[in-house]
């Protein structure tokens, strides 16, 4: 075992094993792996640099190759078992047909024929990383605000088990979206609605793809707020009249019949008659040169969150909500904000 590894050894809690006996492949794997934020990465050569790693510390992901040095993916895969680590295992080998009646298959499982496509290799550990890591403050849909109020030029990137894309902003013009399933309106639609993804937000270079999306930022968040009122008013009723405890000891027996009208009905018309309202407000309330003040407040907060000092980012917020106090968005994110700096 070449002592060089521990050196290497991780320094953040997501750590991912690269098993590679082929130098160029191992490298390349590597490098894909360093873009990832948050994320630490080791490669070694053999089935026995692999046990001392695990032995070290247990990876949330290993990619294997099957036909090794000293042995094979197999024995790894062994260990693994014995040790009861959950590991999610992302083989990568030219050998799958070989030892496919070996490999058991199920959810922590996925194979890659040589050469594996990088981008779904990063597809695979970045989904594990979304479903083991700490949610974050904010949304796909509360970045393509901040990004677009503040005049920002960024890349926002979303992971999560069902889509995979980007939207690019460019100076605060909401400018294309594209992932597995398409372009435009609806692969923009698809990633703001996601919940819980994993989301990266870089800044976007001059030479971005064409403008795929026309349309106006401010409506399109508006109708994907709208459809997803729509999709939760489309559950089915009788969860809300059987989680209401007022319906079975109302002593009238016509009484509980209609609770569930108004349940299923009144909020959505509340949110649709209030979400509007911060468009026109911004229009008529602020003077240009609060509104100046405003968009630098909301720019060094998106700033901040996007490194993570989330301190920073109420401060930030905070002076923001000083200047517009009815800002309904710059209100939801501080309490996002505050009870997340709660929990840490």
């Amino acid at each position: 075992m070449a002592t060089g590894l521990f050196s290497n050894m991780p320094t953040t809690s997501f750590f991912v094993l690269v098993v590679e006996d082929e130098p160029f492949a191992r490298m390349v794997h590597l490098g894909a792996i360093a873009q990832l934020q948050g994320v630490s990465s080791v490669g070694v050569s053999s089935v026995s640099e692999a046990l001392t790693i695990i032995a070290q510390q247990a990876p949330q992901v290993v990619v294997l190759d099957l036909q090794l040095q000293d042995g094979t993916g197999i024995e790894v895969m062994a260990r693994l078992a014995e040790q009861r680590i959950s590991t999610v295992l992302i083989v990568v080998s030219a050998h799958i047909e070989r030892f496919r009646d070996r490999l058991r298959h199920g959810p922590h499982l996925h194979l890659l024929e040589k050469p594996a496509p990088l981008k779904e290799l990063l597809r695979l550990i970045e989904a594990v990383q979304r479903r083991t890591s700490e949610p974050g403050p904010f949304s796909p849909l509360d970045y393509v605000q901040l990004a677009c109020m503040g005049q920002h030029s960024v890349v926002i990137n979303c992971v999560d088990s069902e889509v995979c894309g980007e939207i690019v902003i460019q100076n605060g013009v909401l400018w294309s979206a594209s992932d597995e399933q398409g372009h435009g309106v609806p692969a923009f639609t698809r990633m703001v609605l996601a919940e819980g993804a994993l989301i990266r937000v870089t800044p976007a270079r001059s030479n971005e793809a064409p403008r795929s999306i026309e349309e106006n930022w401010e409506g399109l968040v508006l109708d994907a707020m709208r459809e997803k009122d729509e999709a939760a008013r489309k559950r089915p009723p009788k969860s809300r009249s059987e989680a209401s405890p007022p319906a079975p000891a109302t002593p009238i027996p016509s009484g509980p019949s209609p609770a569930p009208v108004v349940a299923a009905e009144t909020p959505p018309r509340a949110k649709e008659v209030r979400r509007p309202v911060p468009t026109s407000a911004r229009r008529t309330v602020l003077s240009t040169e609060v509104r100046e003040q405003f968009d630098l407040y909301v720019e060094r907060g998106v700033r901040a969150v996007v490194e993570r000092d989330f301190k920073t980012a109420i401060a930030a917020f905070e002076e923001a909500q000083r200047l517009w106090p009815d800002a309904p968005l710059i209100r939801h994110r501080l309490e996002r904000l505050r009870l997340l700096q709660r929990a840490t």
